[in-house]
């Protein structure tokens, strides 16, 4: 099966972050399948401002980008940036069959959803099978994150957007474990759901790959620094935006000034975002000496780093209305796969940390609350953590192995009577 992946905002070895359609691609194009990944030439998330060639091979996954303009922040340019990937994505035929195959399969993955519509096009036009995966409830994420009233034209669109996508997709495929349970608050029922969790290797959990880059040896001799002082070190890596609470975390930094664990605390954040300045001018107005904030390095690199520390914070703010319906967040599953208890700082539905009891998962997670629960982690003896992450790492091995996650992706794409004709379906040609 010919199999198109399509996400805007795509990483991967080399690329940058959000490895979820690299490793996807891996394990289909190891199932005798062929995938390949369809991106932005630009986004946000790329190691290198420069931008993607047209395309290229990296560890054995094809990857082709669509030409788009270049974007800081969240503004007006952002916007022009997503239309441009849709238009170009429905434009991909016209690739066929000089630098793409046909497909066989289409799945648009949905950081925005802006390109579901020129998926839905395309498959019609080689009657093949769609999948809409659902990364974040548009336009819910709106609504609850950024407070936009229900009238905004945006969220008007991504409503619009979302209900088409779940009358019109072959299957729903869903990162958050209870997706279909809003799917079905809005009234609408799939042809056919499958949740498809972001994952991990089997085998991560090994010795890491030396550290060459130069922050990424800084952090490092940061933490062993604190590490021959005696002290517990917490990590968090990932974005430094207002959805990801790191804010809250530096006000528990300042609690936590008045009630040093007996070990003293170390603190590494790995990231960059929105909220960046904003969180350094924080740290030192509190005047947190022993907080370090880093820019992000490699995930190979990343993930060497969280092999130093003792505890990671996961990030996130408790926002009820969103996270009722679950989470999947890529550095959770890191941090498990690492074996580090967690600070999970809200709540959430099927939420890894609890269901797995690898860390401290809060109800609501306030700069007291959190200051607590990372007391609570450095005060308790070091067998004890080491036991929280073994019970992490047990857990994301058994449930979320990205060729268990591909392998049902795959029976969810074939399952039942696909067979189309042009005169049943309304093809177009």
């Amino acid at each position: 099966m010919n199999i198109w992946y399509l996400n805007a905002y795509a990483g991967g070895p080399g690329i940058g972050s959000g490895w979820r359609p690299y490793y996807l691609c891996r394990e289909f194009n190891r199932s005798a399948n062929t995938a390949t990944v369809i991106t932005s030439s630009f986004h946000h998330l790329l190691e290198t401002e420069v931008g993607q060639p047209a395309e290229r091979v990296v560890e054995g996954v094809q990857y082709f980008a669509v030409p788009t303009r270049r974007y800081r922040g969240n503004g007006a340019g952002r916007i022009l940036n997503m239309l441009q990937y849709a238009l170009g994505v429905a434009r991909l035929h016209k690739d066929i069959p000089h630098r793409l195959d046909a497909p066989d399969a289409i799945i648009v993955s949905s950081p925005h959803p802006f390109a579901y519509i020129s998926a839905w096009f395309l498959s019609r036009r080689f009657r093949c099978r769609l999948a809409f995966e659902i990364r974040d409830l548009w336009p819910l994420s709106l609504r609850v994150i950024l407070g936009l009233p229900a009238w905004h034209p945006l969220v008007l669109s991504c409503s619009w957007l979302e209900r088409f996508a779940y009358r019109t997709a072959d299957v729903v495929v869903a990162l958050l474990p209870g997706a279909d349970r809003y799917i079905a608050c809005i009234g609408m029922e799939p042809k056919r759901f499958y949740w498809a969790p972001n994952g991990v290797v089997d085998g991560e959990d090994q010795p890491q790959k030396p550290i060459r880059s130069e922050t990424g040896r800084k952090a490092a001799a940061k933490m062993e620094l604190w590490r021959t002082e005696g002290r517990c070190v917490l990590i968090y890596a990932g974005s430094l935006g207002p959805p990801n609470g790191v804010d809250v975390l530096v006000e528990a930094l300042g609690v936590l000034r008045n009630r040093p664990p007996a070990t003293g605390l170390g603190v590494l954040i790995i990231g960059k975002g929105g909220s960046t300045a904003a969180i350094a001018e924080r740290i030192k107005a509190l005047q947190l000496e022993d907080v370090e904030v880093s820019q992000p390095v490699a995930r190979e690199e990343a993930l060497a780093l969280m092999a130093k520390a003792d505890m990671a914070y996961a990030g996130g703010r408790s926002l009820d209305a969103l996270y009722k319906y679950g989470t999947s967040v890529n550095k959770v599953m890191d941090y498990m796969m690492t074996g580090l208890p967690i600070v999970f700082p809200h709540y959430a539905y099927k939420g890894p940390v609890g269901e797995s009891g690898a860390g401290i998962q809060l109800a609501r997670g306030t700069p007291e609350t959190v200051a607590e629960a990372i007391f609570t982690l450095a005060e308790m003896p070091a067998e004890e953590r080491r036991q929280m992450g073994t019970l992490g790492r047990h857990y994301v091995k058994e449930h979320f192995i990205w060729p268990k996650i591909a392998a049902g992706y795959i029976d969810a794409l074939t399952d039942g009577d696909w067979a189309r004709t042009a005169e049943a379906d309304g093809a177009i040609t």
